[in-house]
């Protein structure tokens, strides 16, 4: 137990965080995957 956050964590909640963080980085690099396929599309239709 943190003297800052007078709260315990339980191994439950730092599950909970990691799949959260995970699945933000996902949606992250789907949305990435996505721009450079768009741009990839724009490039080759410009010549």
């Amino acid at each position: 137990m943190s003297n800052t956050y007078p709260i315990e964590i339980t191994d439950e909640v730092r599950q909970s965080m990691g799949t959260a963080r995970r699945q933000g980085l996902q949606r992250d690099l789907r949305t990435l995957a996505a721009s450079i396929r768009g741009l990839r599309i724009s490039v080759w239709t410009s010549f």
